[in-house]
């Protein structure tokens, strides 16, 4: 940002100072990790030659090839890209794969993307539990973008842990929505088992059909996510869901935040009436405001 704005002398002594205090760790694999970070800002930057450097400077293997195959990709080196992630890491390798699958697609290359799918999805299952979810989605909205529906679907329900499938799940819904796959997001929505994730999903749904101004559909399809919604146990999840959904049933919102309120704190629905439904927060303030706790030097 400060090279853009013309401060160039400023980049680079900033530059300097963080690859100096990269190199300064004494942790192998941190250190490794804040070069990796460095090459890419280079690389944001357009130093290319510099970040090339700093990469192929990381002693660490398998972050080295992630480093590597990161800026070859960001570079259009597609083959380059592939090649040098086959020593990577398998996080870095799915996330290397997905930018070239995004690529190949965009450029037409459809066969050649949809050829690296599975090693792409081979290497996001292959890491660890806490990053699969955000692998497999990137992999699936890639998937869906280039047009290949049921390769994308497939990798949303590749994941062998059931809360990571239907988060994968609801985030091909909203990729599906969004490209105008509705029917076909309306389906993976409802297949999936977890209720929070299925009214999510339902309610990302429904605000794609209520800019395509499909009314009919949106009352099923809210009925549907209500019901999702009412069968939550954990009242942390109940009452953001209730709530959600409130804010896009005008009609039903005073019933869905009284439920919300019988199951969770009483201000989270507040954002919602006020934009939804004022007279009723009025009403609710009205309520409140007797059992209020006096305020000092105001006492009753």
């Amino acid at each position: 940002m400060l090279a853009d704005a013309g401060q160039t002398d400023r980049a680079l002594t900033l530059a300097t100072a963080a690859e100096h205090a990269a190199r300064s760790i004494p942790n192998p694999s941190l250190r490794a990790r804040a070069l990796s970070s460095l090459a890419s800002a280079y690389a944001a930057a357009s130093a290319t030659d510099r970040a090339e450097q700093i990469a192929q400077s990381i002693t660490e293997t398998r972050e080295r090839a992630g480093s590597l195959s990161c800026l070859a990709a960001a570079a259009g080196q597609s083959d380059r890209a592939v090649t040098l992630a086959a020593a990577a890491r398998p996080s870095a390798r799915a996330r290397v794969l997905t930018d070239v699958i995004k690529a190949l697609a965009a450029a037409g290359k459809t066969d050649r993307a949809v050829a690296l799918a599975t090693e792409a999805e081979n290497a996001a299952l292959s890491s660890g539990i806490h990053i699969q979810t955000k692998l497999l989605a990137d992999l699936t909205e890639a998937l869906v973008a280039a047009g290949q529906l049921d390769r994308a679907e497939q990798t949303a329900r590749s994941s062998p842990h059931p809360f990571i499938r239907d988060q994968a799940l609801a985030d091909l819904v909203k990729a599906l929505a969004a490209a105008g796959e509705t029917d076909r997001a309306e389906d993976a929505a409802r297949s999936i088992t977890e209720p929070y994730q299925r009214a999510h999903a339902l309610n990302d749904l429904i605000d794609v059909l209520v800019a395509a101004n499909e009314t009919d559909r949106v009352v099923a399809i809210a009925s549907a996510a209500e019901k999702a919604a009412q069968s939550i146990s954990e009242p942390f999840l109940h009452a953001p869901a209730l709530t959600r959904l409130a804010e896009r049933q005008p009609p039903r919102v005073r019933s869905l935040i009284a439920n919300a309120l019988a199951v969770g704190s009483w201000t989270m629905p507040l954002d919602v009436l006020v934009n939804v439904d004022l007279m009723a927060l009025c009403a609710f303030m009205d309520h409140c405001e007797p059992h209020a706790p006096a305020r000092a030097g105001h006492g009753r």
